[in-house]
């Protein structure tokens, strides 16, 4: 053994390496304990689950470390023991016997955890090598992000400024924050931590209205406040540090989830308008390009669940893990049962119990010998002594068939390949009905040899033959047993299968079943067809299913003067356009209107109440282009009613939208 390899062999090696197993148990431990949290936290605020995901991850940093600062304290606590204090006396009787016959049996267990003392020094190399990776690419992510700063970018224009100074002054943030117009970056972000800098992209100020642009801008302050960027950086050391464990980066991802909800609260507390801020977000989405991992942006986390938390929509519950991670979980989850036996601690201690059980098995073996030695001479004694003796009397074939033969069920599942059953397994087998003959069955129509949990899952679901054998009357032969059984979950009608290909042709199993799930019948597609707007297609009759795009609701588009297509119905219904409020607006005197003009009317929210009231203070000739610069500026009939009470009487909508764009009256509308 070279020098290297003695450097290797030290005590801090061994323990860094048991520490980095010991954590694939205590990650797993502790990201169910947030899991639970979290369930009990899902009608807490969003501050609060941020809290509890930072805990998991410092529990997470502390057990890690912890776990390798104990076992260097306690590796030379106890010294080395001799053989001869760990071999008891043990007498020559069977019962002895057994005893030492138990203690050889764990050595298969210490010739493990020898094999692993052997190995330890690649696992804490492979591990370095991974740290030292990426730490390499978030140093690279923090120079690109710095480069930001100063390439392509120029301070903002001074009314930004003022609108940034006012949005600090609501949020409580006293630092002094550069702002800047970048030509690079994609979207805006925060960057840095002692001197910030927010970096406004061109596209975004052009793209956006201003009042979207103050919200985005307290998004950002919100960030500033909270000092996300720091705690950004400290999250990403220890994700660096236990990169290995999936269950990090799960904690993580939700630290980042939650830490954007905290973010987005503080800024619809401040620009006051949640529906502002989500079009705001929506907006960006389409400028949004590869993410600053160092630097705070406005578009991070899941935007679509974060959008239909600000407009109050149920978020839908998070589907099934992936086979991937699920295979995933398992593997951790029996690391973590071999982890979690007792283990030694003390190296020195380990290398004694390895002579200790060598002394064990000798003396087993020597036991072992001796009672061989007197069983065969028991054996010559009593055949010179009893020399006319009787043998003992055999048990009848009829007898020994009874005792020996397995039973019908057990024996039937053994002869269908499945033995070595559990207890548990054939319990559950019992309960639910799964028979010798429904193997034979089910694997008569296709399905070899499925495994005791396939089986289980089929009966308790009623996948049965007959179910199969129509599936494949109509024309889905081959189909997986999970397909089978998400097909019988979802309720899928074998007989109606032909008749949804007639509508659409040959369909995929996923498509079957997005059908099945939404709810495509094939009387709404005739429903559909039947309005003339051409052959709906599979995803379009999906998408208008999905968003509730009824006959009615055509017919009563179509009865205003709309003659829209598929695509058009769905952003309808997607904004909450209704028939009768168009009528409205028709009725105020704007003529018949096209369908993107009533689009733009519902998303600023352009209603027949808000046309009324400018035409009752005089706006006669008020066109629709001037009420959507009105409502997107913020100028109500309200503010109008303010203006003339300072003695502007007779200025024209673009005047009063001026006033309101740089601030120049007070708003006293609220």
């Amino acid at each position: 053994m070279n020098s290297i390899e003695m450097l290797f062999r030290q005590a801090l090696i061994l323990a860094l390496g048991w520490a980095l197993l010991h954590f694939l148990w205590q990650g797993v431990l502790i990201a169910m304990l947030l899991g639970g949290v979290n369930l009990l936290l899902r009608r807490a605020g969003a501050g609060v689950r941020y809290a509890a995901a930072c805990a998991a991850m410092l529990a997470m940093l502390a057990a890690g470390v912890g776990t390798f600062l104990w076992l260097v304290i306690h590796a030379g606590a106890f010294g080395s023991t001799p053989v001869e204090a760990l071999v008891p006396v043990l007498p020559a009787t069977r019962a002895g016997s057994a005893i030492v016959a138990r203690t050889i049996s764990s050595q298969s267990a210490f010739r493990m955890e020898q094999w692993l003392d052997n190995h330890l020094v690649w696992l804490v190399c492979v591990w370095a090598a991974g740290v030292v990776m990426l730490s390499l690419r978030t140093a690279g992510g923090w120079i690109f992000a710095q480069t930001l700063k100063g390439r392509g970018s120029r301070p903002a224009e001074p009314a930004w400024q003022q609108v940034l100074e006012r949005l600090a002054s609501r949020l409580g943030v006293a630092r002094r924050i550069a702002l800047c117009e970048s030509m690079v970056a994609r979207v805006p972000a925060v960057i840095g931590w002692l001197r910030p800098v927010i970096l406004l992209p061109v596209s975004a100020l052009a793209g956006l209205t201003p009042q979207m642009m103050e919200a985005i801008l307290a998004h950002e302050l919100a960030h500033i406040r909270r000092h996300d960027y720091l705690l950004n950086m400290l999250q990403t050391a220890v994700e660096t540090l236990l990169f290995y464990h999936p269950a990090v980066w799960w904690v993580g991802k939700k630290i980042r989830q939650e830490r954007e909800n905290c973010c987005d609260d503080l800024a619809v507390a401040a620009c006051g308008d949640a529906l502002v801020y989500a079009r705001a977000l929506t907006e960006l989405e389409q400028l949004r390009g590869v993410p600053y991992d160092l630097a705070m942006a406005a578009t991070g986390g899941s935007l679509l669940a974060r959008i239909r938390r600000l407009v109050g929509v149920h978020q839908p519950i998070g589907g099934t893990p992936s086979t991937w991670l699920a295979g995933i979980v398992a593997l951790l989850t029996l690391s973590a049962l071999w982890a979690a036996r007792p283990l030694s601690i003390n190296y020195h201690a380990r290398a004694a119990s390895s002579h200790a059980g060598a002394g064990l098995a000798v003396a087993a073996a020597q036991i072992s010998s001796s009672e061989s030695e007197a069983t065969e001479a028991e054996g010559q004694a009593a055949d010179t002594q009893a020399p006319d003796a009787q043998p003992a009397p055999q048990p009848s074939p009829r007898a020994q068939s009874s005792d020996t033969a397995p039973k019908d069920f057990i024996g039937g599942l053994a002869a269908a390949g499945y033995q070595n059953l559990s207890v548990d397994q054939l319990i559950t087998f019992k309960i639910h009905g799964v028979t010798p003959e429904f193997v034979r069955e089910m694997e008569a129509v296709g399905l070899r040899h499925p495994t005791p949990d396939e089986l289980v899952t089929m009966r308790i679901h009623d996948v049965n033959p007959e179910f199969v054998n129509k599936l494949k009357a109509g024309g889905f032969s081959g189909l997986s047993i999970d397909q089978l059984v998400s097909f019988k979950i979802h309720g899928v009608d074998p007989a109606r299968l032909a008749e949804m290909q007639k509508l659409w042709g040959k369909l995929s199993p996923d498509q079957v079943l997005t059908l099945q799930i939404h709810d495509v019948t094939p009387e709404y597609a005739s429903q559909m067809k039947g309005l003339g707007m051409g052959e709906p297609k599979f995803d379009e009759l999906v998408s208008m299913k999905i968003h509730d795009v009824t006959p009615e609701f055509a017919r009563n588009l179509k009865a205003i003067g709309l003659n829209l297509n598929l695509d058009q119905l769905v952003a309808f219904k997607i904004h909450g356009v209704e028939p009768a409020r168009v009528a409205e607006i028709q009725k105020l005197g704007f003529g018949q209107l096209d369908a993107d003009k009533i689009l733009s009317l519902q998303i600023h929210g352009v209603t027949p109440e808000f046309l009324r009231g400018f035409k009752d203070l005089g706006f006669n000739k008020l066109t629709l282009d001037e009420a959507l610069a009105a409502s997107i500026h913020g100028v109500t009939p309200e503010f109008v009613k303010s203006v003339r009470k300072h003695g502007f009487n007779n200025l024209s909508m673009e005047q009063i939208i001026k006033l309101k764009q740089f601030d120049i009256l007070p708003d006293n509308s609220n």
